[in-house]
């Protein structure tokens, strides 16, 4: 009866361990969340409420700059909650998997350019960012799976200090770890040996939604990639084309 008794107050004591643990984690993620909202919001209203003439076309970002010379432009998606200032680090391609735009630590990441991306102008500007569970970063490119959200959202709006550009989507595909060693995409940032038909070829083998866009050798391409949780260690990939100046 006695042993009974320990058994039970250890139970009810590991319970309340576990409970107070589990609190603990959900009020450290909101923490996270809305400290990682609060600091998107601030930039976007430094990029708003600045007024600078200069032979840029896009003068608000200098600030930015100011703030971080990693960055290098603003992406937004319609019909997402994608709104996010871009960043590259051309010593640590990865820095931003881990780091805020203040560069301290935060899982949540930022939007970053592939090392390899030429800014504004490249083949294929590659940019990467996490799928986050509570709903940040690039986890809305999840609503491209469905074809009737390609049709009806599929302006990707990608401005820079000299370029505001347009890209409309034209593919979308899901690839898993083993067939990113047959076709590593994260590394097509430059048509030099290829062309963008060739690209596209290879995309087209994992595609979910393709709408045949006609590319010729002076297309510009816009590729984001985030995770993919029903293949292993699977990627989601978005291609878009520039839009016609």
């Amino acid at each position: 009866m006695q042993i009974s008794k320990k058994i039970l107050i250890f139970i009810s004591l590991l319970l309340i361990c576990i409970l107070t643990f589990s609190i603990f984690q959900l009020l450290r993620i909101y923490t996270e969340k809305e400290k990682s909202i609060s600091q998107f919001k601030g930039l976007k209203n430094i990029i708003e409420n600045t007024s600078v003439q200069t032979e840029n076309e896009n003068p608000q970002y200098l600030k930015l700059k100011e703030k971080n010379s990693d960055f290098i432009g603003w992406l937004t998606i319609d019909g997402t909650n994608i709104d996010y200032p871009v960043m590259q680090n051309t010593n640590d391609s990865e820095f931003y998997l881990k780091h805020n735009f203040d560069k301290e630590k935060d899982r949540h990441g930022i939007p970053f350019a592939a090392s390899s991306s030429s800014i504004p102008n490249g083949d294929n500007i590659i940019i990467f960012g996490h799928s986050m569970k509570d709903g940040t970063m690039f986890s809305e490119l999840q609503k491209f799976i469905s074809p009737k959200f390609c049709e009806e959202n599929h302006s990707i709006m990608f401005n820079t200090f000299t370029t505001s550009n347009v890209y409309d989507v034209i593919m979308v595909f899901k690839i898993s770890e083993s067939d990113t060693e047959k076709f590593p995409y994260y590394t097509y940032t430059s048509f030099d040996n290829i062309t963008a038909n060739n690209y596209l070829s290879m995309a087209s083998q994992y595609s979910i939604w393709n709408n045949n866009k006609t590319i010729n050798n002076d297309t510009k391409l816009l590729t984001l990639s985030t995770c993919e949780y029903t293949l292993n260690n699977g990627r989601l990939v978005i291609i878009a084309k520039k839009r016609a100046d």
